[in-house]
């Protein structure tokens, strides 16, 4: 094997590494991204509903 095509070999190496690198980092991206759609609808499924009109506005002192 030549210079020339040890160090094509290399730069095809080091090409094939970050490319895996990239696809990692986007992979983790997405999970962080559905996670937090998750958690979202998840916060939105247990809030609580808004009181009815009125309801408040009158204190209860023989509480």
């Amino acid at each position: 094997m030549d210079a020339a095509s040890a160090s094509q070999s290399v730069v095809m190496d080091a090409i094939s590494r970050q490319q895996t690198v990239s696809i990692a980092a986007l992979k983790q991206q997405k999970q962080a991204g559905d996670a937090l759609v998750a958690m979202l609808n998840a916060a939105q499924e247990t809030a609580k509903a808004a009181p009815a009109p009125g309801t408040g506005l009158v204190v209860d002192t023989t509480a």
